[in-house]
């Protein structure tokens, strides 16, 4: 199922009560997330978008899905952070590809956050030659 097509449940009203209007939008993609998220998964999954290179390499943006969970998405109306290009065969043995390890933390970067954080993110998936 797409995370982004709308889902529809039936509640009782007795059952449902109301998010303020302000608990979503105080809920940003924190730095904390953002590292929880591409080190359970998130970032190999999003390297492995782009194998082969080529024109039109995939570009990524981070942002929530419907039921407040961090994702990815390649589509930029979705996007919260981010927007570069993936970079191009970066990831081997789902760790992250040696001779790509600088390129790999710019692109961390892009979401926000700061070296040592993408090095954090780096260092917990781990490399390999």
């Amino acid at each position: 199922m797409d995370p982004f097509e709308p889902m529809r449940v039936e509640l009782p009203e007795d059952e449902m009560e109301a998010i303020p209007p302000d608990t979503a939008a105080a809920r940003p993609l924190d730095h904390e997330s953002v590292i929880d998220y591409l080190t359970s998964g998130g970032l190999i999954a999003i390297l492995r978008s782009n194998l082969v290179g080529g024109k039109n390499q995939p570009r990524v943006w981070l942002c929530l899905d419907q039921l407040g969970n961090l994702t990815h998405t390649f589509i930029p109306e979705r996007g919260v952070i981010g927007g570069q290009v993936v970079p191009f065969w970066a990831v081997h043995d789902d760790k992250v590809f040696s001779p790509k390890r600088d390129t790999v933390l710019s692109f961390l970067e892009s979401f926000g956050l700061n070296r040592h954080e993408a090095e954090t993110v780096v260092s917990e998936i781990g490399t390999a030659p």
